[in-house]
């Protein structure tokens, strides 16, 4: 995920390195731990500060990319929402701080501020903060999104961002229906709900079985999961 995210970003807003107001990021599920990374200012005091001012090799400049989300620290996604927190905070890490330093186009430095707030895995929440984030204007507005887990809160985070001219990368929505919706500012990093039983369902008919059973759960990542295994069941010929 981190390749595609610095792809993603490669463009970004551009502001003059600065000790005003130095902002490390915080971890809002362990308030008490600062997420690795440099300190990242967040408000430009140089010249040129709307993003005219354009860095040659040799000057120091650094592009500051605010990467903002929500995680989930409790309810249903508190479990697999941690594991995108702290590959998020790794990815992070490896920009602001790994040995290879990451250079724009110009010559200036790349660094990473990640902005998370908790959403307590509740749809309201997260609509309420990535209103917020698209709303965000001057030196604290986000260059890019990243959604939060599960397809249900994705789909509402596409919806509350949608004409903001945000990008808003999904690493934790599978379900297919939110990119049949016309919505021109999303990335999915995932494969889509509807194939992840087409390699479990092949074998099982090189194995000689003939017919399956399909359970669904609830939401729309659990049918599109089921709906896809119909339909690869069908053109196998599995009753």
């Amino acid at each position: 995920m981190s390749q595609v995210l610095v792809l993603l970003l490669a463009a970004c807003f551009l502001a003059e390195a600065s000790e005003d107001k130095p902002v490390r990021p915080v971890d809002p599920c362990s308030p008490e731990e600062v997420l690795p990374g440099a300190s990242a200012p967040l408000f430009c005091s140089g010249a040129d500060c709307e993003g005219q001012f354009q860095c040659s090799g040799d000057a120091g400049c650094t592009r500051v990319l605010i990467l903002a989300a929500s995680v989930s620290c409790s309810g249903r996604h508190a479990l697999l929402s941690r594991d995108l927190r702290r590959g998020l905070t790794l990815w992070a890490a490896r920009v602001n701080l790994g040995p290879k330093v990451i250079r724009g186009p110009s010559g200036e430095r790349i660094l990473v501020h990640l902005r998370l707030e908790d959403d307590g895995s509740q749809i309201e929440n997260v609509r309420r903060i990535y209103a917020g984030f698209g709303e965000t204007t001057g030196g604290d507005r986000p260059f890019a999104l990243v959604g939060p887990f599960s397809s249900d809160l994705s789909q509402v985070a596409a919806e509350a961002t949608a004409g903001t001219g945000l990008l808003l990368v999904l690493p934790a929505a599978s379900a297919p229906a939110i990119f049949r919706q016309g919505f021109d500012h999303i990335v999915g990093l995932l494969a889509s709900a509807t194939s992840y039983m087409s390699d479990a369902l092949h074998r099982l008919w090189l194995r000689g079985a003939r017919s399956v059973v399909l359970a669904s759960g609830d939401g729309e990542f659990a049918n599109a999961v089921c709906e896809g295994a119909a339909a690869v069941a069908g053109k196998l010929g599995l009753t």
